[in-house]
């Protein structure tokens, strides 16, 4: 059965094919499940996400509803949507959430809200992959709406003695970096990580670190 509001009546037919009388009406709702949201919650600086959910078994509208996460107030909110993908009208802080979405059908019978979502604001998908690229020069991926980079290193030790952010540098617009002839001899480690400014608050990544040291010679 669709979700909906149902009578239902029993009655019993002997062996002799004599009906008995029907049962007093009972009445009860069958509620759609949760819709399942499929898109929009993955980790990302996009403060005004677009997100998309499966249509319910009937035509239905749906309400969507977002919380910080592991709170029940709404920090935002919007009902009586007729596709199946809202784009966030207005932009969400930094931080963790919870999202959900309800369908309501033409008769007022609404689905479960479901387990909540989780989506990340303002930390771009940790995708980078950082390698030394002989004496002179670091690469990274590209981080989608990346507006610039962060990066530092370490200097683990060689010709000199270790130093901490040997490098450390802000603003970098390309996806490599070339190494300073002046570096000392030895072991690095290296860190970058993707800036994102918008309306005028600045949203980072996670730090990705090579994934061994390197060695300058």
């Amino acid at each position: 059965l669709v979700p909906g509001t149902y009578n239902a009546w029993v009655r019993a037919k002997a062996a002799n094919g004599t009906w008995g009388a029907w049962s007093p009406v009972r009445t009860f709702t069958i509620t759609a499940k949760p819709i399942v949201i499929t898109g929009g919650t993955a980790p990302s600086f996009d403060r005004t996400p677009t997100l998309t959910w499966q249509a319910g078994p009937v035509p239905m509208t749906y309400d969507v509803w977002i919380s910080r996460r592991g709170q029940s107030a709404a920090v935002y909110q919007k009902t009586g949507l007729t596709d199946l993908t809202h784009t966030v009208t207005t932009a969400l802080a930094r931080g963790e959430y919870d999202v959900w979405v309800r369908g309501t059908t033409a008769n007022g019978i609404t689905s479960a809200w479901g387990t909540a979502t989780r989506m990340t604001i303002g930390f771009g998908p940790v995708n980078s992959t950082l390698a030394a690229v002989g004496r002179k020069q670091l690469s990274w991926n590209p981080i989608a709406n990346a507006d610039s980079y962060e990066l530092y290193m370490d200097y683990l030790g060689g010709a000199s003695a270790a130093q901490q952010q040997i490098v450390r540098l802000s603003g970098v617009t390309d996806t490599s970096y070339l190494l300073g002839a002046s570096l000392p001899a030895g072991r690095y480690r290296a860190w970058i990580r993707a800036v994102h400014v918008e309306n005028g608050a600045t949203f980072y990544t996670a730090w990705v670190a090579t994934s061994a040291p390197f060695t300058i010679s």
